[in-house]
């Protein structure tokens, strides 16, 4: 699932305090605690926008030093994507980002301005569209000399089509110099006015942030002359898209450092997740699972409207949770005894099954009448989806005693996923027959 807006300014997901850059990158790749390894940054982030929503704007993430909600004060950032009403000019039509280093100076080069990405004019991303965005600052290394370039790209979730942009100019040096520049507080905005609120129906899921750089296309061009772009190949890996093997924002981390992206012109680079909330419920999701320790972010209401925030349906591609829950099959799917409804039920014996899952994943069980049951394809009665239990962190289990008869279909699946599912078919419940020269063998039939 996802954490949804359910209404409009009521309710944040905010640290405890601010995430800051924390180093002096344009001295970072030659001294200090980063030298040789990792600098710059990239966020991500799937996105749902509501529909109806001309003029306004979407929030997603910032840093608010002056918790108005406003994003005027010193240290200020944030990522918004505009509505697409034409008559207020780009800024309401284009995904934006916006920064400031000591409350003056643009985080991002050239004459951007409140536009942020300066030059930049990203295809409007479509509402209610599951999608993909990413957003940072990356050092290109393969240039001479080397540049700093902020970047933000997104992808649809039912096309696989990528739109990425890069600023015309480079990243401001005083920014980049600066060791307190705010990166990450908050996700969505609860106060403030006009656009800096987040919208009703507006879901996120999946918000991470990553010191170091994305993977970088030193051959094609998007629009600045020499620069390349982020890498397409990497997006589309994330969003379930492409002929390479599909990644998570951890998969794509351990394949930069181990410099096996299997990409043609690319700059693999180094980054690692400091920073990743799942959000897929506001129970579970708020805790960070990256390197930077245990930050959890808090749900605070601040004018008491109720709603609140809530879970919606998930959007990120079914790779990111593991796959499906797997079955272990048994030599012979076939259960002794009477049966837990049949007479004689004192020889009853349960069916136990277990199988494989992700960590952390809750996994659901039921029982449905399989192929060559009058029933075939109906739920036995009293075997409907339920929770299986959990033994170890890679595990599931269940323990059922089934009526008679058969066969029978065992589904399993993600609770929170249900789409991650799977089955196994032909299950007996009988009494036992001997046959010769098969004195160890187990048989049942349907007795209906």
């Amino acid at each position: 699932m996802a954490i949804q807006v359910n209404t409009v300014g009521a309710t944040h997901l905010q640290l405890g305090s601010i995430v800051t850059k924390g180093a002096n990158w344009l001295n970072a790749r030659a001294s200090g605690p980063l030298a040789g390894l990792i600098a710059g940054y990239w966020q991500g982030a799937f996105l749902r926008t509501p529909v109806n929503t001309v003029g306004l704007a979407y929030f997603l993430s910032g840093v608010d030093a002056g918790a108005s909600g406003n994003f005027t004060a010193g240290n200020d950032a944030y990522m918004a994507v505009g509505g697409g009403n034409p008559s207020l000019g780009t800024r309401q039509q284009r995904p934006q980002v916006r920064g400031r280093a000591n409350g003056t100076v643009d985080l991002y080069g050239g004459t951007g301005g409140a536009e942020g990405l300066a030059g930049i004019v990203l295809d409007q991303v479509p509402h209610n569209q599951p999608t993909l965005m990413l957003w940072g600052v990356t050092y290109l290394a393969h240039l001479s000399p080397a540049q700093w370039r902020n970047w933000v790209a997104f992808v649809r979730l039912d096309t696989g089509a990528v739109s990425s942009y890069v600023a015309a100019t480079e990243t401001n040096a005083t920014w980049l110099q600066s060791t307190t520049a705010g990166l990450a507080h908050q996700i969505f905005a609860a106060r403030g006015t006009g656009g800096s609120r987040t919208l009703v129906g507006t879901a996120l899921e999946n918000y991470a942030l990553a010191q170091g750089n994305f993977p970088w296309d030193t051959a094609n061009d998007a629009g600045v002359a020499g620069v390349g772009r982020p890498h397409h190949d990497a997006i589309r890996a994330l969003a379930g898209f492409g002929a390479n093997p599909f990644l998570t924002y951890a998969d794509l981390a351990a394949a930069q450092a181990a410099g096996t992206l299997p990409y043609a012109n690319c700059q693999q680079g180094r980054s690692d997740i400091a920073y990743h909330w799942t959000l897929r419920d506001l129970s579970s999701g708020l805790t960070n699972s990256g390197t930077a320790g245990t930050a959890t972010l808090v749900q605070t209401d601040f004018n008491s409207l109720t709603g609140g925030l809530g879970d919606a349906a998930d959007m990120a591609p079914a790779h990111w949770y593991g796959g499906a829950p797997g079955i272990t099959n048994p030599v012979i799917k076939f259960i002794g005894g009477g049966g837990g409804l049949a007479a004689g039920a004192n020889n009853s014996r349960a069916t136990v099954v277990s199988g494989s899952r992700t960590s952390g994943q809750s996994v659901q069980r039921r029982w449905v009448y399989d192929t060559g049951h009058p029933s075939a394809g109906t739920v036995v009665p009293g075997f409907d989806w339920a929770a299986a239990s959990t033994p170890t962190a890679l595990t599931w289990s269940t323990s059922d005693t089934l009526p008679v008869g058969g066969p029978y279909r065992l589904e399993v699946r993600d609770a929170a996923t249900p789409a991650l599912a799977s089955s196994s078919s032909d299950w007996l419940v009988g009494t036992v027959a001997l046959f010769h020269g098969q004195s160890g063998m187990e048989f049942s039939f349907y007795n209906g």
